[in-house]
């Protein structure tokens, strides 16, 4: 994620339902950070979800095979449609919101080593050189 879709508005300080002295009261969370720009995506198929706020920045020009073989790797399974998350999530469970964070992400942490880097194409002329 490069930057916050600007038609989108701001995000709202999330409500979270908390016990103070044996009584629930209701606090307020403040909004998350604006992106920061560290967001790294490889897709292989479609993906809706990127939108105004991604950017491409490259493209694969070989070792699909490699990325094929990622995909397959075992994801941590999306729970959102399970009725005990929605509560956890619902009075700001921390680790509903950690989970949240993980799904369909590998079980393993996937490095890529030794990767290559492609190769920048010629100016088109004197006038565009790099200084």
């Amino acid at each position: 994620i490069v930057r916050r879709d600007p038609s989108e508005p701001e995000p709202e300080p999330k409500a979270r339902l908390v016990s103070v002295r044996g009584k629930f009261e209701t606090v307020y969370d403040p909004p998350p950070p604006p992106p920061n720009g560290t967001g790294f995506t490889i897709t292989l198929r479609a993906a809706p979800e990127l939108d105004a706020t991604n950017v491409v920045v490259g493209r694969v020009v070989s070792g699909d095979e490699v990325l094929e073989e990622i995909s397959q790797l075992p994801t941590v399974k999306d729970n959102t449609s399970s009725p005990f998350f929605a509560v956890a999530k619902s009075i700001g469970d921390k680790r509903a919101l950690v989970a949240e964070q993980a799904f369909r992400k590998p079980f393993r942490k996937v490095q890529f080593m030794k990767c290559g880097v492609v190769a920048k194409s010629a100016p088109a002329s004197e006038d565009e050189a790099p200084q």
